[in-house]
């Protein structure tokens, strides 16, 4: 019977040191995977870490564009503006120099004439008109038409559709006419862009 005990007690001696071989490699296993696992978060932190730099980098390089798009703009309307003010300074001084000269030449003619009246009103015209011109700049011109616009919705409509019609007329390429459409033979007549 002692064969026996020594056998159950060999037995469990084997399993307890399998056991307690088995609970190290498990333990061994399971810091393994700790490891692993701190390894990949720590991987996973760092690419969103990257990520959101990548992505603040990209938004301020967004940023530094759009402001030096803004910029760039803001110079070309005030460069426009300004180009828009002295051609119209300019050319209410000339506006203004032809109405005195109009009115220099309507005071040759009878005073009590329709021809003096009329010269003088448009040399009137002309002076208000390039008077306007010179003290007023493009803001002025812009809030004055929005002004006139609601004033007059229908005349601003139509004054904008023959202006339309006249800017495609004047910018259209040549037109080809057929003069005699009973005789095909006769070659096209090619007529240049109306001025």
């Amino acid at each position: 019977m002692k064969a026996g005990q020594e056998r159950v007690s060999d037995a469990a001696s084997a399993v307890s040191s399998f056991g307690d071989s088995a609970g190290q490699q498990i333990d061994q296993a399971k810091q393994a995977a700790a490891q692993q696992i701190g390894q990949v978060k720590g991987q996973i932190d760092q690419a969103k870490q990257n990520a959101t730099q990548q992505i603040d980098q990209a938004k301020q390089n967004a940023t530094q564009q759009i402001d030096q798009a803004k910029q760039a703009t803001g110079e070309q309307i005030g460069q426009a503006k300004q180009a828009a003010d002295t051609g119209a300074t300019q050319a209410g001084t000339q506006l203004t120099d032809f109405a005195g000269t109009l009115r220099e030449k309507a005071r040759t003619f009878d005073d009590n004439s329709p021809l003096t009246m009329a010269v003088a009103k448009a040399a009137d015209a002309l002076d208000g008109a390039g008077t306007y011109l010179q003290v007023t700049g493009p803001d002025d011109w812009v809030t004055d038409l929005k002004r006139q616009i609601e004033r007059r919705p229908l005349a601003a409509v139509l004054i904008a559709a023959v202006i339309g019609f006249l800017l495609s007329r004047s910018t259209s390429g040549p037109r080809t006419v057929v003069i005699n459409r009973d005789y095909p033979q006769q070659a096209p007549v090619t007529l240049p862009p109306e001025a």
